[in-house]
């Protein structure tokens, strides 16, 4: 039996979308942090009488953002998983293969069938 193997944590964290989608989601971080510290400096600045809602207030953005990251994380990853596996379903098809393994299932396999270099380059030649 022929197979391919493919390394997809290594297409989703090489490729240019996976790049692009990592640094988003750091700016993303970066506003949130500076938004979290105006927060934190209005709790600093409240009043004992209203320093407990502030604290309140303070944990449901840190809630609230913590979610708000996760779904764009989340969104971002899927679409990209989408991208990359409709490049290896391609690439197998092409090379007439049914099976196509991610590289950490595999204790002993061919060199040459890994293809993680070829989707690599598929994917960010899609874009």
């Amino acid at each position: 039996m022929k197979y391919l193997v493919v390394d997809m944590d290594r297409v989703l964290n090489e490729c240019e979308a996976g790049r692009a989608a990592l640094s988003s989601l750091k700016a993303f971080r970066g506003r949130v942090q500076e938004q979290r510290q105006e927060l934190l400096q209005s709790v600093r600045r409240a009043s004992n009488h209203n320093r407990k809602e502030a604290q309140k207030a303070l944990r449901e953005f840190d809630a609230s953002q913590q979610e708000l990251l996760l779904k764009r994380k989340a969104a971002l990853q899927d679409a990209l998983e989408k991208q990359a596996l409709d490049i290896v379903q391609q690439l197998a098809a092409e090379r007439g293969v049914q099976t196509v393994l991610h590289k950490q299932a595999v204790i002993v396999g061919a060199e040459d069938a890994d293809c993680t270099d070829e989707i690599l380059t598929r994917l960010n030649n899609h874009q």
